[in-house]
Protein backbone atom coordinates (compact mmCIF):
# COMPACT_ATOMS: atom_id res chain seq x y z
CA UNK A 1 0.00 0.00 0.00
CA UNK A 2 1.18 3.46 -0.99
CA UNK A 3 1.96 5.53 1.78
CA UNK A 4 3.89 9.42 2.92
CA UNK A 5 5.40 9.41 6.07
CA UNK A 6 7.45 13.37 6.99
CA UNK A 7 8.07 14.24 3.48
CA UNK A 8 8.78 10.61 1.85
CA UNK A 9 6.85 8.71 -0.08
CA UNK A 10 7.10 4.71 0.02
CA UNK A 11 5.03 1.72 0.24
CA UNK A 12 3.81 -0.62 3.38
CA UNK A 13 6.51 -3.25 3.27
CA UNK A 14 6.00 -4.83 7.14
CA UNK A 15 3.00 -4.53 9.75
CA UNK A 16 3.62 -5.14 13.62
CA UNK A 17 2.34 -4.40 16.82
CA UNK A 18 6.09 -2.78 17.37
CA UNK A 19 6.72 -0.99 14.22
CA UNK A 20 5.60 -0.91 10.90
CA UNK A 21 8.36 -0.84 7.66
CA UNK A 22 7.98 1.47 4.75
CA UNK A 23 9.99 0.84 2.05
CA UNK A 24 11.40 4.26 -0.15
CA UNK A 25 13.50 2.40 -2.28
CA UNK A 26 14.57 -0.32 -4.14
CA UNK A 27 16.96 -1.44 -6.89
CA UNK A 28 18.34 -5.02 -8.00
CA UNK A 29 21.67 -6.52 -6.56
CA UNK A 30 24.73 -7.15 -8.27
CA UNK A 31 25.66 -9.98 -6.32
CA UNK A 32 24.62 -13.23 -8.67
CA UNK A 33 24.79 -15.26 -5.45
CA UNK A 34 22.64 -12.90 -3.57
CA UNK A 35 19.90 -15.27 -2.01
CA UNK A 36 17.47 -11.60 -2.75
CA UNK A 37 17.62 -10.12 -6.04
CA UNK A 38 16.52 -6.79 -4.96
CA UNK A 39 18.28 -4.66 -2.36
CA UNK A 40 15.09 -2.76 -0.71
CA UNK A 41 15.52 0.38 1.74
CA UNK A 42 13.15 0.55 4.72
CA UNK A 43 12.59 2.80 7.29
CA UNK A 44 10.94 1.89 10.63
CA UNK A 45 7.88 3.60 12.22
CA UNK A 46 7.11 3.18 15.55
CA UNK A 47 3.43 3.43 16.52
CA UNK A 48 3.85 7.22 18.57
CA UNK A 49 4.76 7.98 15.18
CA UNK A 50 1.98 6.09 13.11
CA UNK A 51 -0.20 9.33 13.01
CA UNK A 52 2.31 11.29 11.11
CA UNK A 53 1.48 8.79 8.38
CA UNK A 54 -0.66 10.01 5.57
CA UNK A 55 -2.92 7.78 3.50
CA UNK A 56 -3.93 8.22 0.03
CA UNK A 57 -7.82 7.70 0.75
CA UNK A 58 -8.41 6.60 -3.16
CA UNK A 59 -6.54 3.77 -2.30
CA UNK A 60 -9.23 2.49 -0.30
CA UNK A 61 -12.12 2.90 -2.94
CA UNK A 62 -13.47 0.18 -4.64
CA UNK A 63 -11.37 -2.46 -2.27
CA UNK A 64 -13.21 -5.37 -1.30
CA UNK A 65 -12.14 -5.47 3.14
CA UNK A 66 -12.25 -9.11 3.21
CA UNK A 67 -9.91 -10.90 1.01
CA UNK A 68 -10.23 -14.11 1.97
CA UNK A 69 -12.23 -17.09 1.29
CA UNK A 70 -15.97 -16.75 0.09
CA UNK A 71 -18.54 -19.43 -0.33
CA UNK A 72 -20.91 -18.33 -2.84
CA UNK A 73 -23.03 -20.99 -3.39
CA UNK A 74 -26.40 -21.09 -5.15
CA UNK A 75 -29.07 -21.17 -2.17
CA UNK A 76 -27.03 -19.07 0.26
CA UNK A 77 -29.59 -15.75 -0.73
CA UNK A 78 -32.26 -17.57 1.55
CA UNK A 79 -30.03 -18.33 4.74
CA UNK A 80 -30.54 -16.05 7.49
CA UNK A 81 -28.22 -12.78 7.83
CA UNK A 82 -24.98 -14.14 9.67
CA UNK A 83 -25.37 -12.45 13.08
CA UNK A 84 -29.17 -14.26 13.15
CA UNK A 85 -27.68 -18.04 12.47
Amino acid sequence: MPIGFQGMEGTIEFVDDAYITMCFNAYPTKDPHASKKVHKCCLLIFPHQWDEIELDPAVFQYKKAYRGKTNDHPGNEMLPPTDQR
